[in-house]
């Protein structure tokens, strides 16, 4: 295995892994028996070696945790997307109205939503809750798809534009730097 090329302060998968096993108070050996994996292998993927996809979404399941599947973006090339998406038209065009449908669809229902008392809705607010949810899904893929397109189509670094858009990320305190997710565990 090689080990990914993302920069020491990037969160990677097998950071988002350690903290979610961490917090579940599992051993390394437990989570690897339960995603299929070597107590060694687990290990290295916690200490930075690449997670395969089919990993990372059995880690992801297993532990709650969708976060790991996320953090994959700074292992993969524009390509790898593809792969799982047989007949997808990825032509830029096509992405283009794809994602403005999905993002429409999505903003309004988020506009729709009633999130003043997450707790006291049941029955249709709940409901609400849900097609929203539904359709910020569908916007993830649509949104994933094409950038891999345009990435895949431009000759773009998908991994290089993954890393600086998290470094804005942690610059607006969105996200936490590895020493910042140490010092929280």
């Amino acid at each position: 295995m090689q080990r990914s090329q993302v920069p020491p302060e990037a969160i990677t998968a097998g950071d988002v892994l350690r903290r979610y096993r961490r917090e579940a108070r599992l051993t390394q050996a437990g989570v690897a028996g339960t995603i299929g994996v070597s107590e060694s292998a687990e290990r290295s993927y916690e200490l930075g070696d690449n997670m395969p996809a089919d990993v990372a979404d059995r880690a992801a399941h297993a532990l709650g945790a969708p976060e790991i599947t996320f953090a994959l973006c700074d292992q993969c090339s524009a390509n790898w997307l593809f792969a799982f998406l047989p007949g997808v038209d990825t032509h830029p065009a096509a992405q283009v109205l794809n994602v403005a449908e999905e993002t429409r669809e999505a903003g309004e229902a988020m506009a729709r939503l009633d999130v003043r008392n997450p707790a006291a809705q049941d029955g249709p607010a709940r409901q609400a809750v849900e097609r929203t949810i539904d359709h910020l899904f569908d916007l993830v893929p649509a949104a994933a798809i094409a950038i891999a397109s345009l990435c895949r189509t431009y000759g773009l670094d998908m991994r290089a534009l993954h890393r600086r858009h998290r470094a804005k990320l942690q610059a607006r305190g969105y996200t936490r730097t590895r020493s910042e997710e140490a010092d929280v565990a």
